[in-house]
């Protein structure tokens, strides 16, 4: 059994960084903005504040949408949500976001 994102958040340890990579199996397929609009949904419910939300552009001129959230903890953490061929790739973790920010923007599809 896996551990949801709220608890690794909560057990990372002060100063560490965690990161985690997961292919997402969701219909419709190849619709970035509805896959991102039912994780608004699903992050917001949770009691989570996003704090920041930024549409961008990765290599390859693959759409991205990045969000910084704000649990009711306090504890900062950082999202990606993108397209892997005709699946959806969620890219997250809190500790150093700008660490995952930087490597988040290297991300580029392999043919």
């Amino acid at each position: 059994m896996g551990l949801a994102t709220r608890d690794i958040i909560e057990t990372t340890p002060f100063g560490e960084t965690i990161l985690s990579v997961t292919v997402n199996y969701w219909d419709p397929k190849n619709d970035l903005e509805a896959f991102v609009n039912q994780r608004k949904l699903a992050l917001d419910s949770s009691g989570n504040s996003i704090l920041t939300e930024e549409r961008i552009t990765l290599a390859d001129d693959l759409p991205a949408v990045q969000f910084t959230l704000q649990g009711p903890e306090g504890t900062q953490s950082y999202f990606l949500f993108t397209t892997v061929g005709e699946q959806y790739l969620t890219f997250s973790g809190s500790g150093n976001l700008g660490l995952l920010s930087d490597i988040a923007h290297t991300l580029k599809p392999i043919q």
